[in-house]
């Protein structure tokens, strides 16, 4: 079997945001351009790397207030 590694395709990433704290401001409410803000990074690369976390922190912001 061939034990090298594999070489990833394309740029690679040139912003390594933390997801948690993505998640986090995300739940607490803030907006996209202000997340991008924060991390001083342009908000379609914040909306394009990162939505999955966006929506996810949206959502257990809507879940803590209904509790």
């Amino acid at each position: 079997m061939d034990t090298k590694k594999k070489k990833s395709v394309g740029r690679p990433k040139k912003y390594n945001l933390d997801t948690n704290q993505v998640e986090q401001l995300s739940g607490f409410g803030c907006t996209d351009t202000e997340i991008a803000s924060f991390f001083d990074i342009p908000r379609r690369t914040l909306e394009r790397n990162y939505d999955h976390y966006l929506t996810k922190g949206r959502e257990s912001g809507k879940i803590r207030l209904r509790q």
